[in-house]
């Protein structure tokens, strides 16, 4: 249950939507109002603009397309037609950074994480974070500058890239951390995500409620792995004493 506490992790990804969205409409702004001095830096722009959103469709249709744990193809279909949806919201950054949120949405559309890895909000925050800034935010850095140092600096121009400025030094920021963790620090698999939660759980009480949560959307579902274990054989696995299960 998430905490209704602010955390420095819940200001952090609150400030990162914020930017995020007032980025990609500055974006669409000066796409708009911009004077181009060539058709192509024009198409370039939008082709920008459009990829991000469009590259997370991707990867989700294509997720959900070769999942092996997907029963039918009645089931595939039910799952690759909320793509749109998982793009609109992934582009809000709603869906990565709200916990509440993607609770509900995972809930809503029969997408448990324990069954489908790539709906976590871990996951989904590496993405939405890559995504961002090599597909949008450099780019379009490049492009304002390229169209703005050839006429003048127009105040959208301006402000669109000091939104990219902002937006690329917290990306770049996020993902150095996440380097120095895992090939400094030797993480075996260090959070990209900020903490929401002043509490941190195991990652045996990670999995057991990943499950749960499985059992409640799907009770028909128990839990095996494509290697045969069942939930509790899942559990065992991260667990050294397993006396401590009798407790």
């Amino acid at each position: 249950m998430e905490s209704s506490k602010c955390t420095p992790g819940k200001v952090f990804l609150a400030l990162g939507i914020f930017v995020g969205n007032l980025e990609f409409l500055s974006y669409i702004i000066w796409a708009i109002s911009a004077d181009f001095t060539s058709g192509t830096a024009s198409k370039a722009c939008w082709i920008f603009i459009m990829t991000q959103p469009l590259w997370t469709l991707f990867i989700y249709v294509l997720y959900m397309g070769q999942h092996s744990d997907i029963r039918s193809g009645g089931e595939r279909c039910k799952k690759i037609v909320v793509g749109p949806l998982v793009m609109l919201a992934m582009q809000a950054k709603l869906l990565a950074g709200v916990d509440a949120i993607h609770h509900r949405f995972t809930i809503r559309f029969n997408l448990p994480e324990v069954k489908f890895k790539l709906m976590t909000l871990e996951n989904l925050f590496r993405i939405q974070t890559f995504l961002e800034l090599f597909l949008l935010t450099v780019p379009m850095m490049i492009v304002i500058s390229s169209v703005s140092n050839a006429i003048e600096w127009p105040l959208m121009a301006r402000i669109a890239i000091i939104l990219a400025a902002v937006s690329f030094t917290k990306n770049l920021a996020v993902m150095t951390i996440f380097v120095i963790r895992k090939f400094i620090d030797g993480a075996e698999d260090p959070p990209m995500r900020p903490r929401t939660s002043t509490q941190k759980m195991s990652r045996v009480e990670m999995e057991a409620f990943s499950h749960i949560q499985s059992y409640l959307i799907d009770p028909h579902d128990d839990g095996v792995d494509p290697d045969g274990n069942t939930t509790v054989h899942q559990l065992m696995r991260y667990e050294t004493d397993w006396f401590a299960f009798e407790a």
